[in-house]
């Protein structure tokens, strides 16, 4: 639990900086904490393979059942592959030149991002799967809004790259949201 927060808060932080990389050259930063993100889901990794193999001091320490272990599991994957998508996604906008209008839109998408993001994470922590279903039906808006910006592709060379990347982002973390209501 304490190494999801932590990674969590990371990812957070990510997604924060990720907003004003238009204005802010902060892509070796992203880097380095996406790097901390990893050494975090490795450590998790990890942890969960100990108490896999001693289920019983699991159980006596830490309360958890094997179920617990494994839904600890997908969530800290998910996590860090949001934390990778986030650098990619950064990488790929830092990069690029693009009209004001549009760069207004990918930063709009990126706030919202982050706030679908925090709310399945608040879901996560309190194991609220009402919750986590209405955050599920926003995928199918964020999806929309994705096909919108479509049109750019051919205007700016290398925008497919960043559209990719944030389909992507809003997949995983509509999938850690599943998490809470299918492993219960």
């Amino acid at each position: 639990e304490e190494l999801i927060r932590k990674m969590d808060l990371v990812t957070r932080t990510m997604m924060k900086e990720t907003q004003q990389i238009f204005d802010e050259d902060n892509y070796d930063s992203l880097n380095e904490r996406d790097q901390d993100v990893n050494r975090l889901y490795f450590l998790l990794y990890r942890s969960i393979l100990y108490n896999l193999r001693n289920p019983m001091k699991a159980l006596k320490n830490f309360k958890l059942s094997g179920l617990d272990l494994l839904r600890s599991q997908f969530v800290g994957f998910y996590i860090e592959a949001i934390a990778d998508e986030v650098r990619r996604t950064a990488r790929h906008v830092h990069d690029l030149k693009m009209p004001a209008a549009t760069q207004k839109q990918v930063q709009d998408y990126l706030v919202k991002m982050h706030d679908y993001y925090t709310v399945t994470m608040k879901a996560a922590y309190n194991k609220d799967t009402d919750l986590a279903f209405k955050q599920a039906e926003l995928k199918r808006s964020f999806d929309k809004e994705l096909q919108a910006l479509e049109g750019e592709v051919q205007k700016i060379p290398g925008f497919n790259r960043v559209l990719n990347r944030l389909l992507r982002m809003t997949s995983l973390i509509h999938n850690l949201g599943r998490i809470l209501y299918t492993m219960q």
